[in-house]
């Protein structure tokens, strides 16, 4: 992703010479195969041909993620890349619907409700969003589940087809310039030698650059966090794909299932703390639907991110940089962040201090968003069935989470931070999911009329579950062309 994007992105009358080092010997961990929506937005930047890609990786569409049992076992929220309802009075919708719920106990209008995205794909269907949107639930995007091998060996033949250069070779270290610090050439293990101005280190959890030659710490979040394995494998796929991935709360962590074309992907993270490896494998194929096609794939992992991702001239972009379990799907859409926020950045001497430490500001902060909102669907869980739902709704949350939290329970306000993954809308998802409610709510719905906020409601829920029920069986390919892959 990163050397296709700095040949597609570098300045006019600036040619940048891009070399790719990695070997076919050293296997990724490959199991991050969901994506948000952002994901189009990489790949409009880099000119991608997006129904190729779809077809070359497998890919299928993503409209959200369904959570199961999170809030209580055999209860399910679905997280939709989508806007709810329509504004009223300037009024948010989630707020002009908890009146009513209070004003005539209105149960049977659940906010999800009034999600057009979400409804269309809990019903396997997807249409592309309008062009003029009339209401709120008119906005909405879509995302991809794809093969994350295939997808990189696209993005390699685009790059090598954009003029990076690539060398197949082994790291075996880095030389370091006495009285800069810098690297200024690294060593493969044949002896070839290779100098650069800049080194990006995309060599995941290993971080040969940035850990190994530069000394640079982790700083765990596994307090937070405490997940910290995961075993993969696939299956077998078997009818239509859910234009959906599928995440369950288990008794020490939670499952994947992400549908390709041509397979299932399944994954069960879990923390070790909690449970053994053989439990988890044995919850995992529990699980699964269809004949194993591989292996088990295990990974082990610390969330948490690097001290300073960029430091003199190395930048760590993906798992070198940082890791966050891949419960919101963030792992692709983190590395096209970086890149971005990079080449913003761009500098003219690789040794630039106030621009690398902008980028390392921004990249913690984004990272600490993206950790909130991942805290939030384990703390407000009501299940206390195992030691470690017991744990962890017990444990202490981040002071920024505490402050978004008691905000909204307030009076159902949405706090805003700079570098926000995650806009109001998916906040919205996981607190109307996990059952917050706003104590207080705005002002100016007192001047409304329960009566008639009741029948536009009636009207608007029976519209969007009417342009549900009549939606196009998903196809992410057709709805790529149809929309010229515009996100």
């Amino acid at each position: 992703m990163t050397a296709l994007a700095l040949t597609k992105r570098a300045r006019p009358g600036r040619p940048l010479a891009v070399t790719l080092v990695d070997s076919a010997a050293i296997g990724s961990i490959g199991v991050g195969e969901a994506t948000v929506p952002a994901i189009l937005d990489y790949l409009t930047s880099v000119q991608a041909d997006v129904p190729a890609l779809i077809r070359d990786s497998r890919a299928t569409l993503k409209a959200g993620i369904a959570f199961q049992d999170w809030r209580a076992i055999g209860q399910r929220y679905f997280h939709g890349f989508g806007l709810y309802g329509a504004s009223a009075g300037g009024v948010g919708f989630h707020q002009v619907l908890a009146w009513l719920q209070a004003q005539d106990g209105g149960q049977d209008l659940r906010l999800e409700d009034f999600n057009l995205c979400a409804q269309m794909a809990l019903r396997g269907r997807f249409a592309a969003p309008p062009a003029q949107p009339e209401a709120d639930h008119d906005i909405y995007r879509w995302a991809l589940h794809l093969d994350a091998g295939l997808f990189a060996q696209h993005l390699r033949r685009q790059a090598l087809g954009s003029g990076v250069q690539h060398l197949d070779g082994v790291f075996e270290h880095a030389d370091i310039g006495p009285d800069s610090g810098a690297i200024t050439a690294i060593t493969l293990t044949d002896g070839r030698r290779l100098e650069a101005d800049l080194f990006i280190d995309c060599s995941g959890f290993r971080g040969l650059l940035i850990r190994q030659a530069l000394r640079q710490p982790w700083v765990s979040w596994r307090h937070w966090l405490p997940c910290d394995r995961a075993v993969a494998q696939p299956t077998a796929g078997s009818g239509p794909a859910t234009p959906y991935t599928l995440a369950q709360a288990l008794p020490a962590g939670w499952r994947w299932r992400i549908p390709l074309q041509h397979r299932i992907g399944n994954g069960h993270v879990y923390a070790s703390a909690f449970m053994s490896d053989e439990q988890a494998l044995q919850l995992l194929q529990a699980h699964q639907d269809g004949e194993a096609l591989a292996e088990p794939n295990w990974i082990r992992f610390d969330p948490g991110h690097i001290a300073q991702p960029w430091v003199r001239n190395v930048v760590a972009i993906g798992l070198s940089a940082g890791f966050l379990e891949p419960l919101e799907s963030t792992g692709i859409t983190l590395i096209h962040s970086a890149i971005d926020k990079l080449l913003a950045l761009w500098p003219d001497d690789p040794q630039a201090p106030a621009l690398a430490a902008e980028f390392n500001r921004a990249s913690l902060l984004e990272m600490e968003r993206i950790r909130d909102f991942l805290v939030l669907h384990y703390a407000l869980s009501e299940r206390r069935d195992s030691e470690f739902w017991r744990h962890i709704t017990a444990a202490p949350l981040p002071d920024t989470l505490v402050h978004k939290l008691a905000v909204y329970r307030a009076n159902g306000h949405f706090v805003r931070h700079e570098w926000e993954t995650f806009q109001d809308h998916s906040w919205l998802a996981v607190y109307d999911g996990l059952g917050v409610r706003p104590q207080q709510l705005d002002a100016r719905l007192a001047r409304f009329q329960a009566a008639d906020v009741r029948q536009g409601c009636e009207a608007m829920q029976a519209a969007i579950l009417r342009r549900a029920e009549q939606a196009p069986l998903s196809d992410a390919e057709v709805l790529a062309r149809a929309l010229q892959v515009a996100p």
